[in-house]
This record gives structure tokens, sequence and C-alpha cells, in this order.
């Protein structure tokens, strides 16, 4: 144990990052991009923005129902280089490569360089993230942004206003992509002021950030009111995807919309919105057992990496690689997040007041606790993933501290 850690003291970010890469790059060249599900969509609306036919589905019909940010991403590089299937890979490569930097210096900066290796470690080497290098999809690109934004946060070179209008431009992007990281231009500056309760440098973060990401969601804003001719802030599927995780029919996961009469997607996200919030009123104990289930549904495996390339993987190996890759996926998946919950109740436990306001816990239960009450699927985890890293490598060291004292 002792040598396994010197070797990880030897061991520089860029070897790590040269190993992610060259991981990925095995997986493109194995796996060529042949979309599924939501990839479809994904794709058809890239093409249609990058057309200049606006965000809008094959048929031509505008939409505001999924947050544009990743098909408008996928549009910009389809504009430059053209519907190239490769050069898209390479995109997802290169942001997977960034992701595995990010993470390393964010636990850089809260932990220590041991443990920032060991995180960088469990990302180079997650299922999921290598398989999503032939995937479109918001899951690699909202990890990416996520944890760009907070390397921004924690970037303590920059002057505050710097900071701010830097942190205000990545959290709108991640917004863009999931609405979800909006309540994080709050978040983040509050936990700023828990830090040394100096409330200057944070009110500043605060309004200059909100103040930015507000102009950059404004256009968008504008553009889903006059569609809806109602407001929208930038998307209209939150009430439908809380009534397919809470209506009488309900498993806890994804199901098809029902029939309904609607004027606009506004119009039948609150019809949905209303049906779901009248359902868990009326019956709180189911409620509960769907939240079960939804834990269940999102938090017990890790398999949508692997189905959403089936059709790729349909080349190098059928059903039996198909059943392998998932079982390395969820096995991988299981053990690391075990690894981040009990560290997060140890850190908990032996010091809560110090580490209530710790920025992963925070990220992992806010952003966590999402799909457990609306709608599960396991894609639905993805953006607790650099939290779980980071938690998982404290835990990890620890074991390996702990090991080397009872040796000696």
């Amino acid at each position: 144990m002792k040598g396994r850690i010197e070797l990880i003291n030897k061991i520089q970010i860029t070897h790590i990052l040269i190993v992610g890469a060259c991981i990925r790059l095995v997986w493109l060249l194995l796996v060529p991009i042949d979309p599924v599900s939501d990839s479809v969509m994904y794709l058809e609306f890239a093409k249609s923005i990058s057309n200049g036919d606006g965000y809008a589905y094959p048929d031509g019909k505008l939409t505001a129902y999924w947050a544009v940010g990743t098909s408008a991403i996928y549009a910009l590089i389809i504009k430059l280089f053209g519907l190239n299937m490769l050069v898209i890979s390479i995109f997802n490569l290169l942001i997977g490569v960034m992701t595995i930097y990010f993470v390393w210096s964010i636990a850089n900066q809260l932990l220590n360089e041991h443990k920032a290796k060991i995180a960088a470690l469990i990302i180079c080497f997650w299922p999921m993230l290598i398989q999503y290098t032939t995937i479109i999809g918001s899951e690699l690109l909202f990890i990416f942004f996520l944890s760009l934004s907070l390397f921004i946060w924690l970037k303590e070179s920059y002057n505050v206003y710097l900071k701010a209008v830097l942190f205000g431009l990545a959290i709108a992007i991640t917004s863009y992509i999931r609405p979800v990281a909006v309540p994080l231009l709050i978040i983040l500056p509050i936990l700023m002021f828990f830090k040394d309760f100096n409330w200057r440098e944070p009110l500043k973060l605060l309004v200059v950030s909100c103040l930015v990401a507000g102009v950059l969601f404004t256009p968008w804003s504008i553009r889903n009111t006059e569609l809806n001719q109602e407001f929208v802030f930038l998307s209209t599927n939150f009430g439908t995807n809380l009534w397919m995780g809470n209506n009488p029919d309900s498993n806890g996961g994804y199901m098809p919309l029902p029939s309904l009469q609607y004027n606009s997607e506004k119009h039948r996200e609150t019809l949905l919105k209303n049906k779901a919030i009248t359902f868990i009123k009326d019956n709180p104990s189911d409620f509960i057992l769907l939240s079960f289930k939804r834990v269940n549904i999102t938090y017990s495996r890790e398999t949508i990496g692997v189905v959403w390339n089936l059709k790729g993987l349909s080349s190098i190996g059928g059903d039996s690689a198909v059943f392998f890759l998932k079982a390395i996926s969820s096995i991988y998946w299981l053990v690391v997040f075990l690894l981040a919950v009990i560290s997060m109740l140890i850190l908990l436990i032996g010091a809560f007041k110090k580490n209530i306001f710790s920025i992963e816990i925070v990220l992992l239960v806010f952003l966590g606790v999402i799909p457990v009450l609306v709608v599960g699927q396991d894609r639905y985890h993805a953006p607790i993933i650099p939290s779980v890293a980071l938690l998982a490598a404290n835990m990890i060291s620890q074991f390996m501290n702990k090991y080397i004292k009872s040796k000696n």
C-alpha cells in the first residue's frame, strides 16, 4: 500500500490527462456515434439551429421543451466543421479530458495534492464518462461546465469582478444545458460567506454574476415567452418531468406524456405540473413510496452510457459486450458512490459545523435530491459525479493512510 501511495505521488496530472485521452481515443476508434433516444433529438435540434431554422423539431415546429444549450453547442460544431460524427467525438474527448483537469484542480483547492490525483484518476477511468465520448447528450457537457464553474469560483488569483463575470458566464452556460444549475448563482456565494463570514466579496460575486447570467438568460427567455404567449424562463419540461414521476400510473421513472389538449408547451407544462402537485398533496404516502423508487432507479446502476451506444456496440461484440460493459459501469459507479457516501457521513458526523457548508457535500445533496423528488433515471445522477469523485478520493486516501499507520 505504501508503494501505491508513493506511485500516486510520483504521477503528474499531465500523465493522468494523457491516459484519459488515450482511453477515450481507443473508445472513439472502436465505437462509432450512432444516435438513439434523446441523442437523436439533440442532433435534429442541432442541425435545425445550424441550418438557420431555429430551435425546432424536424417538422419545423419551434420548441422550448428542452433547454437549448446542448443542441446549441453541437450546432456550433456542425456549423464550423459540417455534420461529421468524428469531429463531434473528438470534441467530446477534449471536454472529457478537460473535465479530468478541472476536477483535479478543484480537489487540489479543497483537499490536497494527493487526494486531487486520486479524484482525477477516478474521473479518468469512469466508464460512463468514457462511453459518452460517442454520445450526443447533455450529461458530459453539464459535468464539464459545472466543473469549469467551480474551477472559476475557487480561483483565488482572479480579481473578484473578473471572477464574478466568468462565474456568471459559466453558470449561465451550465444552466442552458440543465436549468437545475441556476440556484448555484446564489448557493456558491453563500458558501463563500460561510468560509470566513466576510460578506463583501460574496456579495460582489452574487450581484455581478447574477447580472451577467441575467443578461445572458434574457434573450432566450424573451424568445420562449413570445413563442408560448406567457412567461417561460429556459425550458418547459420541469412540470412534465414532475408529472412523470408523480401520478397514479407512475413507477417513479420516465413515462410517455398523456394526450392533452393544450395551447402551447408552457400550457401543457402547467397542466401536468398542477396534476402532479395535486397528486402529491392528496397522496403523500404514495409520494414517499415513489421517492424511494426514484432513489433506486437513479442510484442503483449506471448503464445509460452503454444503452445510448447500443447501435455502435453491436459492431464490436453484440450482446456479450453490452452485458459486460453494463456490469463494469454499474459496479464502478456503486463502489465509488458508496465510498463518497461513507466519506460524507464521516465528515458530517466528525465535524458537523465545519463540513455542513463543504461545497462537494452541498452540491451532492442539492443536485442529488432533485431526481428523487421529480423523476428518476440513472443519467440524472450525472451532475453529482464531480462531488462523488472528490468525496470518494477523500475516503480512499484515508484508507491508505490508516493502512500505513497500522503497518508501522
